[in-house]
């Protein structure tokens, strides 16, 4: 049944789909999450985290043209997105061991957690090229694996439950799969509004959902598929919660 408690107030955070082209179309670098990590476990993932104090003070200048788009795009002020470019810059320079410059990172998309989740994330996803000199890695004791993938392929491994992933990080992967070239990927998806996308259950037993503006309320989409686990635990999901 849906719980009646207050939502927990999300945690402000950010992730990045470092791209480069192969032979074939985009490609995206994901990171599998330990089976130890209280948040997603064994889940494939972008890297990314919460935003942190040092963020607000990092080196993305809040006047430069991409921030001020991007600022533009999220409703957001400038300096807020200039943190969270800072965020994600600092991120990947963590969990994947390579550096980006952050006002340079596309904005392409922005994901809450469910309501009766009681760990919850706003999660700004970035786009980054990366040119064949940079070599990301799993460079965190967060996760144990680490590769570059065909958007497509993880789309279908996920289809017969070999790459286990969340909602958003599907989304993300379904809009690449539809460009041909990682240009086309950050033109497409960086010239669209970015609303905040919140998953919400629509009926008491949790098997039709939709998704809505979190601060609008408005639906964006009005049918998606039921996840199949919870974002803090990739427990199956319940929403009968304590």
């Amino acid at each position: 049944m849906l719980t009646d408690r207050l939502p927990v107030r999300p945690v402000t955070a950010a992730t990045v789909l470092l791209l480069r082209d192969g032979s074939t179309g985009p490609e995206v670098f994901l990171m599998r999450r330990a089976l130890s990590m209280p948040f997603a476990p064994g889940m494939f993932v972008f890297p990314g985290g919460r935003l942190e104090q040092v963020d607000e003070n990092g080196t993305a200048d809040a006047a430069h043209p991409q921030v001020a788009q991007a600022a533009q795009r999220a409703r957001l002020s400038a300096v807020d997105m200039a943190a969270l470019m800072n965020c994600a810059s600092r991120e990947v320079r963590e969990e994947a061991g390579i550096v980006l410059q952050p006002e340079l990172l596309t904005l392409v998309g922005r994901w809450v957690t469910p309501e009766f989740e009681p760990r919850r994330y706003d999660v700004h996803f970035f786009a980054a090229k990366v040119g064949p000199e940079q070599l990301p890695y799993s460079a965190s004791t967060e996760t144990d694996e680490a590769q570059w993938y065909r958007p497509a392929d993880c789309m279908e491994a996920f289809t017969e439950g070999r790459m286990p992933m969340l909602p958003p990080t599907l989304a993300m992967l379904a809009a690449c799969a539809e460009h041909g070239s990682v240009a086309e990927v950050l033109e497409q998806l960086g010239s669209r509004a970015v609303r905040p996308h919140l998953p919400r259950p629509l009926s008491q037993d949790g098997g039709l959902w939709c998704v809505v503006d979190a601060e609008t309320q408005e639906v964006l989409i009005d049918r998606i598929r039921r996840p199949q686990v919870r974002e803090t635990d990739a427990a199956p999901v319940s929403l009968d919660l304590p």
